[in-house]
């Protein structure tokens, strides 16, 4: 969850630090589907869901690797997913500690704007 929050409110360029401080704010629920197997391989996914001025929430699901070709959008339910939760990060400004305003939130797919709806509902 940590890098995607970094890679999305990043600058465009690695050779210029990042005046920002991403703090983790709160995981919501952590809701577990299925058993988890040591036997089977997972794969982790995740993405941006929502975005306030200083906020950001990114979901994170895990599913079974079997079907890791086949895994569909966050917002869909999946026989292959384990696991689900949402973790919540607020940008600092490094020198000053206040909160920092983020990259605003790209919207591409019917999928991603549910997402985002329905985050920002639970956010307001």
């Amino acid at each position: 969850a940590g890098s995607i929050a970094f890679s999305h409110c990043g600058n465009s360029d690695p050779n210029v630090p990042s005046r920002l401080s991403l703090v983790t704010a709160s995981v919501d629920k952590i809701i577990q589907s299925k058993a988890i197997s040591v036997a089977n391989d997972i794969v982790v996914i995740g993405q941006v869901a929502f975005v306030g001025k200083s906020s950001l929430d990114i979901a994170i699901e895990i599913h079974t690797a079997d079907d890791s070709d086949h895994i569909p959008p966050i917002v869909t339910y999946s026989k292959s997913k384990l696991l689900s939760s949402i973790f919540t990060f607020v940008a600092r400004d490094k020198d000053t500690g206040k909160a920092a305003t983020i990259n605003r939130l790209s919207l591409d797919t019917k999928e991603e704007e549910e997402l985002a709806a329905t985050r920002a509902a639970i956010a307001s």
